[in-house]
């Protein structure tokens, strides 16, 4: 690990002068160092068994019960930023992200624990997160304040994943004041726990790859942070710990990443292996041993991974697109999302082409045109993906209209909507719709087929010459990216061309005399709608169809979007249907290039 260990004997010589290694000005500051000899360093921690690695995941799993009344939520994103909750017994967490940690703006929600069970410590003081498995390219920092005193050499920062598996955490291990390093959520703690209960939590690893190496390489940063702050500081402990460290890494990436990586097959995979290579890197530059701490995940260099001799040749021979971990993931994932959206129907491709972009410009990855064209394709994925066919079916009845005592007019259409012909452009198009007054916002234009006109005279007269008349509709279709590839909300908004009925009257003292043609369906439609209708005068009028809940299946099936209107509004009645049906078209995927 390059003598990682070192940082601490360069930057803080004392344990008195750690005060001054604190984090961001959003953090608690450190309290003060004990009185001398007020505590004794424990033990180091032993090196781990040869196949540590290679036995099957044992984890703890724990149960917690959390404070709802004392969550506090609040939007961080790109650029940072910090949350702050007191629990009930009067801790208090501090909550901070760094510029660059998050791709995105994303609600964040910390929440006090009030007990766990089924964990291995005397006690502990934590905070739950949501949304549990949000990653972050960057540490974030969860500062403690325990309401009662935990001794340093009992200080121990733990997490639970969202499954409730325990391993132990990052420390921020120049810190007097309990802090703990987060990459991904749920729970986090600051735990009372013996020597014997850390080395005894040491070996009880995660199901997750990433987790059983954080779990183990965090059992010897909390361990050296006890040491160091309590006095420890020569050359043998750098020594003891950058031995510790590299015998770990090593072990772990024979026995569990190489595995891995041989067996990736899935969007998933690939991203558990990158979530534990960036993990890694992330406690190594944490600890001062990482100059290009993400260079790895893009090594079409081949150079050796954390200086493990023939690991780069391995990974260039096993890794398509010349051993770069991140092509590799960025080409399944995009392939795994076409997959789900023609076989299941889902609509995730959005968010995976978000993300890749995001992932670029936060690990500082340059372009590649080649690449993104020939494998990635999302302009070509996106088209293929988002499609729908829109049928609409409406019948309208009117009472008393002029020139008659009753008419029904029904109209229909049928048509297939390309949500983003232009791929990422339209998305961002989208996205910006209310700043640009829906410029460049894609529309499918159709016939609205006047397929039915009943027309029923007063009883003085007699009706002829009934002929309906054909409009139009044009409309576009949207509705957020989503993770999980299931819309909850969309908007369907309808354009409407008039339609031109038209009959003849004949009698009532007035001979004959032709009504028409007259938008009778459009107009008696836009009132019956008139909430949510729109109406540019001289350019376009129609309705936003706001769909949610019982109006979006959530069931992966090709049934996008389904509402009816059954009603009679004052002297108007309708029957309409409004489906959206999913057709998406396949793309051939191209073979990554073979491993060389």
């Amino acid at each position: 690990m390059n003598r990682t260990a070192t940082l601490f004997l360069a930057v803080c010589t004392a344990a008195v002068a750690l005060s001054a290694c604190g984090g961001s000005s959003d953090e608690p500051a450190d309290p003060p160092a004990p009185a001398a000899a007020a505590l004794a360093a424990p033990p180091r921690v032993a090196v781990i068994p040869a196949d540590f690695f290679a036995r099957p995941a044992s984890p703890v799993t724990v149960t917690s019960t959390v404070d709802d009344g004392r969550a506090v939520k609040g939007t961080l994103g790109r650029s940072g930023g910090a949350l702050a909750a007191t629990g009930a017994d009067g801790s208090r967490f501090t909550f901070v992200v760094p510029a660059g940690a998050l791709p995105d703006d994303v609600e964040i929600t910390m929440t006090p624990i009030v007990s766990s069970s089924g964990a291995p410590w005397t006690r502990a003081v934590g905070a739950r997160f949501a949304p549990a498995g949000l990653q972050f390219f960057q540490y974030a920092t969860l500062a403690i304040e325990p309401a009662g005193d935990i001794p340093l050499d009992r200080q121990v920062m733990t997490g639970a994943s969202d499954q409730g598996e325990l391993f132990l955490a990052t420390p921020d291990v120049l810190s007097r004041a309990a802090r703990v390093k987060i990459l991904h959520f749920s729970d986090y703690w600051v735990a009372e726990m013996t020597p014997d209960q850390l080395s005894a939590q040491r070996l009880r690893t995660p199901s997750a790859a990433a987790l059983q190496i954080e779990n183990e390489v965090n059992a010897v940063l909390n361990n050296l942070r006890q040491r160091q702050l309590l006095g420890e500081s020569d050359e043998a402990q750098a020594a003891s710990t950058d031995e510790l460290l590299e015998a770990a890494v090593q072990q772990w990436w024979e026995l569990v990443l190489k595995p891995r990586i041989a067996a990736a097959r899935h969007c998933d995979d690939w991203n558990e292996i990158l979530a534990g290579m960036l993990s890694v890197e992330r406690q190594r530059q944490l600890l001062g041993g990482a100059e290009d701490d993400v260079a790895l995940l893009d090594n079409t260099a081949a150079a050796d991974v954390w200086g493990i001799a023939g690991s780069g040749a391995w990974m260039r021979a096993n890794v398509p697109f010349g051993g770069s971990l991140v092509k590799a993931g960025g080409f399944q994932c995009a392939a795994d999302s076409s997959e789900r959206c023609t076989a299941r129907h889902l609509f995730d491709l959005v968010d995976t082409a978000i993300r890749w972009e995001r992932q670029k410009q936060l690990l500082g990855l340059d372009d590649d045109p080649a690449f993104e064209s020939t494998y990635l394709q999302f302009d070509r994925r996106l088209d293929a993906c988002y499609r729908v066919r829109v049928e609409f079916d409406s019948r309208v009845t009117i009472f008393g209209t002029p020139g008659a005592r009753e008419a029904t007019t029904a109209v229909s259409s049928s048509l297939e909507h390309r949500i983003y012909p232009g791929g990422l452009d339209d998305v961002l198009a989208y996205a910006n719709r209310a700043l640009q007054g829906d410029a460049g916002i894609p529309t499918t234009s159709a016939t609205l087929q006047n397929t039915a006109l009943e027309v029923t005279g007063p009883s003085c007269g007699s009706v002829s010459n009934i002929a309906p008349g054909a409009g139009s509709l044009r409309l576009d279709f949207s509705f957020p990216a989503s993770a999980s590839g299931r819309p909850a909300t969309a908007i369907l908004r309808m354009r409407l061309g008039d339609t031109a009925e038209t009959w003849t009257l004949t009698g009532c003292g007035q001979g004959s005399v032709r009504y028409g043609p007259r938008p009778l369906w459009t107009e008696a439609f836009l009132e019956l709608h008139r909430t949510e209708a729109f109406d540019r005068p001289g350019i376009e009028r129609g309705i936003d169809v706001q769909l949610s809940g019982a109006d979006l299946p959530l069931n992966g099936g090709e049934v996008v979007a389904s509402t009816q209107w059954l009603r009679t509004v004052g002297s108007l009645a309708e029957e309409t249907t409004l489906r959206l049906v999913h057709v998406p078209q396949a793309i051939a995927e191209p073979a990554p290039p073979a491993p060389r």
